[in-house]
């Protein structure tokens, strides 16, 4: 589980890990957003607030084309 001095950053339930291969110029933007973001960043915690929300982002807008497609809204 992941800690921050003592201070869990990962949900309770959470048993997964992951590789993820970046730039040095990835990274470097990552741990700037990730500071920006938080007064005690955690780099893994955000990359993983960051993949939810962009997740339920791809959810939402397919649900939406969806809709549009059963009301006739899209071609």
């Amino acid at each position: 589980m992941g800690n921050e001095r003592h201070r869990r950053v990962w949900p309770v339930g959470a048993d997964q890990t992951i590789t993820i291969r970046a730039t040095s110029a990835q990274l470097a933007a990552w741990h700037a957003a990730t500071r920006i973001h938080s007064s005690k960043p955690h780099l893994g915690a955000w990359i993983a607030m960051a993949a939810d929300f962009y997740a339920a982002r791809l959810q939402a807008r397919l649900e939406l084309a969806l809709r549009m497609e059963r009301e006739g809204k899209l071609k």
